[in-house]
This record gives structure tokens, C-alpha cells and sequence, in this order.
């Protein structure tokens, strides 16, 4: 038997199914909070820009983090550059003139 039952059909046990029962339990409490938030775009924006101000303002207070803000920055541009970037690749076939003349 494994963690997602034997071949039979009977339900899996052990910690593994456990966790499996906690993630989707998690998730599906964390789909209903997002959809319940996705509406209120100035209320989410808001808070985005609140929470940027503090943490400019405690980077300025205390005059370190640099590193720290380095880091979120260059995370943040992979984030926006994942969002930016077509999900599919488009492969372009190129063909050199001189061949197809042959």
C-alpha cells in the first residue's frame, strides 16, 4: 500500500494521507479567501503600497537592508518578467534564403 491507496480502492493511511487531507483543506481555504478578496482591486493596491511605504520607511529609519531590498527588487522583477513573458514558446523556423533556392 502506498500513500494514495492500494489498488483495491480503499482509502490511504498514515501520515501521508494526513498531510494530503491538511494541504487540500489549506488550499481550498486559501481559494475561498482570494476569491473573496479578488473584487476589491483599490483595497488590495492600497494595502500593496501601504506595506511598500513601511518597509521604505524602516529601511530609511535604520539605515541597513540594503541587501535585503536588493534582493526583494530582484525578485520582484523575476515575478513581473514570469507575468510579462507569453506562457507558450513559439519556435520560429528559420530558413536561410539560400537554401530554399536550391
Amino acid at each position: 500500500m502506498d500513500a494514495l491507496g492500494d489498488d483495491q480502492g480503499s482509502p490511504p493511511e498514515g501520515p501521508a494521507a494526513f498531510l494530503a487531507a491538511a494541504a487540500a483543506a489549506s488550499n481550498a481555504r486559501l481559494r475561498r479567501h482570494l476569491d473573496a478578496v479578488a473584487p476589491h482591486t483599490r483595497a488590495r493596491w492600497g494595502g500593496a503600497a501601504a506595506l511598500l511605504l513601511a518597509y521604505v520607511a524602516r529601511v530609511a529609519s535604520l539605515r541597513s537592508f540594503h541587501i535585503v531590498t536588493y534582493g526583494l527588487g530582484i525578485y520582484q522583477l523575476n515575478l513581473f518578467l514570469g507575468f510579462i513573458t507569453p506562457a507558450v514558446r513559439v519556435e520560429r523556423v528559420v530558413v536561410c534564403v539560400r537554401e530554399r533556392e536550391r
